[in-house]
């Protein structure tokens, strides 16, 4: 958020050169760290995208680990963004974005849908080519434009296919269906917080028309649901896949909170 306190002298990567500046305060912790709690919360995304992706039966699965590898990517390229607001460390995050949601719907149509068709993979890859151009070559307004019409439109395909899935999983497997419901959850609130973020920012930003005295940081929020509740709809689909595979799967917690997807032990085996 501008002006840059204390002049560009104290601003080590001024000028900044992104498409958009979010509610925060630049370095306000660090010369060298534009908005300095966007770019901590951004390591929530490496941190669970590289946990689901050792994940017993997602280490051995390419597709669902190309997945969360993704996320982990995300989350470097968000790292570098925050940290520096330039353009090119802009496209290192948005990029990623538009990639982990085309290869997560591309993955679902195989696996739920059961679409094999050999042109599939280059049809998705001629897609992301091309979202990634129209992203790459815009600038300004019309760049943050184009970058959320493409990755939204995808990411509600996505989402619509995941509901899909769920509608069909409710009924016959209620403890996956509250992995959905917990994802489709932390998805909704992590939405609310870049909404507010980004479009009541003087309400929310600890200034002189400030609802609070405080900033609410509601952008780094946003990292961390966003990247609980992806993980979380990824688990889902992971343990769906495993039925569709006639296997038996069960959830297992790691401290409490995070799901992983294990198989359930062979009848009349002895540990």
């Amino acid at each position: 958020m501008d002006p840059v306190s204390g002049g560009s002298d104290h601003a080590y990567w001024h000028p900044h050169t992104a498409s958009v500046d979010w509610c925060e305060e630049n370095y306000e912790v660090s010369r060298y760290v534009v908005e300095f709690y966007n770019t901590l919360s951004s390591l929530a995304m490496i941190f669970f995208g590289e946990f689901g992706a050792r994940t017993p039966l997602v280490a051995q699965d390419a597709r669902f680990r190309r997945v969360f590898r993704l996320i982990a990517v995300v989350g470097i390229g968000s790292v570098l963004f925050h940290a520096t607001l330039k353009h090119s460390t802009q496209m290192m995050d948005e990029l990623p974005m538009v990639w982990v949601i085309s290869y997560s719907t591309y993955c679902i149509l195989r696996s739920v849908h059961g679409v094999t068709h050999g042109g599939l993979p280059w049809l998705f890859a001629l897609l992301t080519a091309t979202a990634t151009c129209a992203v790459t070559l815009t600038s300004g307004l019309v760049q943050f434009i184009t970058f959320h019409l493409v990755y939204d439109t995808v990411q509600l395909l996505c989402l619509t296919m995941i509901v899909r899935v769920y509608l069909e999983r409710r009924r016959t497997h209620p403890v996956i269906a509250g992995l959905a419901r917990t994802g489709f959850g932390l998805f909704l609130v992590a939405c609310l917080c870049w909404f507010v973020d980004t479009c009541f920012c003087p309400y929310v930003d600890g200034g002189l028309r400030s609802w609070l005295p405080f900033n609410l940081q509601l952008h780094a929020w946003w990292h961390v649901f966003v990247s609980l509740g992806f993980y979380y709809l990824c688990t889902f689909l992971v343990f769906d896949d495993q039925l569709r595979k006639h296997r038996e799967p069960l959830i297992r917690y790691r401290w409490c909170i995070l799901p992983e997807v294990i198989l359930a032990p062979m009848k009349g085996y002895r540990d």
